[in-house]
């Protein structure tokens, strides 16, 4: 594959990991509040159940093996979250090496324009073919 065309899949592919990872960082946040509207939720049910102002169909044992329940569940889930952010903070890092070794300049690596559907580059190409015969 031509050294260009390596460049600019590793920016779409950096691209697409990078809004991956916002959108895994967004679902891990809902999670959280999630839980912590539950956890209030419960707290309130507690309270008006040991306060005597609200009966309660089910034990506070039980509601509490649900709330737990629940947490284990989005532990889970925020663990795997964690999980695939680092994987994607990992893959951007190769990616990221990858165009290092290119040895580009800013201006000159942004300027390219990649299309994934012909597998060329634009004009600014000729930058990476002259830092291909330097190297």
């Amino acid at each position: 594959m031509p050294r260009q065309a390596v460049i600019k899949k590793c920016d779409a592919d950096n691209g697409r990991l990078k809004e991956s990872e916002k959108e895994l960082q967004g679902r891990k946040y809902e999670i959280t509040r999630e839980l912590t509207k539950t956890q209030g939720k419960l707290a309130k049910v507690a309270d008006a159940v040991d306060d005597g102002s609200m009966a309660v169909a089910v034990s506070i044992p039980e509601l509490e093996g649900r709330m737990e329940a629940c947490q284990r569940e989005q532990n889970n889930e925020t663990a795997e979250l964690g999980e695939r952010i680092n994987e994607l903070q990992t893959s951007i890092g190769d990616d990221e090496k990858d165009i290092r070794k290119l040895k580009l300049d800013d201006d000159e690596y942004k300027n390219i324009v990649y299309s994934e559907n012909q597998g060329t580059c634009s004009s600014p190409c000729s930058i990476l073919h002259k830092n291909t015969i330097r190297s």
